[in-house]
């Protein structure tokens, strides 16, 4: 399939750690001569799409790659973020399935790094980092609080997103460094991988502690707790995340009705 990226060869002290986040040694980005790296990440969402059978996003990232090897032409790509009806505005899936958030997350990752090599025009000065917010994790975990027994409930599936928003950026390091990327894109790699597994029993250790109970739901819909009172409001909880000790915190943000439409 793909293979991304090549460490680089040349010990030259006075080239840039263009990827510093990463905190390894000095790697080229394979652009121009050396290596196409924007086209390869348009060639991942093409294989993202086919596999969750999105035929119109499929040929729209055709024609990208198509205008990037002809006219080396990024307008085209940049043109499908934006608001509703977008690139931004669209799912993976399969839907309502712990499969579908990581491949929705992979999806996020992986188009971002295409924005920004295109709003470069691919040119060797593109800086390939990953967002500090991802590796630190500046993120809310939802649920809810039951106005009759005062139980916290978070779902199953907004444990696996927030699991997959705090791994992947790992988990892409790590087959950066073994140039495997491809490997996101097989079926269950990200979700079983051992990192996802550590920061999972991480995440459930830090609700138990928070007596933040897990709610099983089959599909995306509302939780609930146990006594069954439907009288509960949305509540949140800021994440705080020490990386070097794998350790998860929630602070309580309080809870605010919730209003049903």
């Amino acid at each position: 399939m793909f293979n991304l990226f090549k460490k680089s060869k040349k010990e030259d002290s006075n080239q840039p750690n263009l990827l510093h986040s990463f905190d390894l040694d000095y790697y080229d980005v394979m652009i121009a001569e050396q290596r196409d790296f924007y086209g390869e990440l348009l060639g991942l969402l093409l294989l993202l799409f086919k596999k969750g059978g999105n035929t119109f996003w499929e040929n729209w990232i055709a024609e990208d790659i198509k205008l990037w090897n002809e006219e080396k032409n990024t307008e085209h790509h940049i043109s499908c973020f934006g608001g509703a009806g977008t690139i931004n505005d669209t799912s993976i899936g399969p839907w309502k399935t712990i499969e579908g958030v990581w491949n929705d997350e992979i999806f996020a990752l992986i188009k971002s790094y295409s924005y920004s090599f295109a709003s470069k025009k691919g040119k060797q000065d593109s800086i390939f980092l990953l967002n500090d917010s991802l590796i630190q994790g500046h993120f809310q975990l939802s649920g809810h609080k039951c106005n009759k027994c005062e139980k916290l409930v978070t779902s199953n599936f907004t444990l696996e997103r927030a699991i997959a928003l705090y791994a992947l950026p790992q988990i892409f390091k790590q087959e950066f460094e073994k140039e495997e990327l491809n490997n996101l894109l097989e079926k269950s790699f990200c979700t079983n991988h051992e990192y996802s597994q550590q920061i999972r029993s991480a995440f459930i250790e830090a609700l138990k502690q928070a007596q933040i109970s897990i709610y099983v739901i089959t599909e995306v819909s509302d939780d609930s707790c146990d006594c069954k009172a439907n009288n509960y409001d949305i509540n949140n909880w800021k994440i705080l995340f020490n990386q070097s000790q794998l350790k998860f915190q929630f602070i309580d943000l309080g809870s605010t009705p919730d209003v049903c439409i």
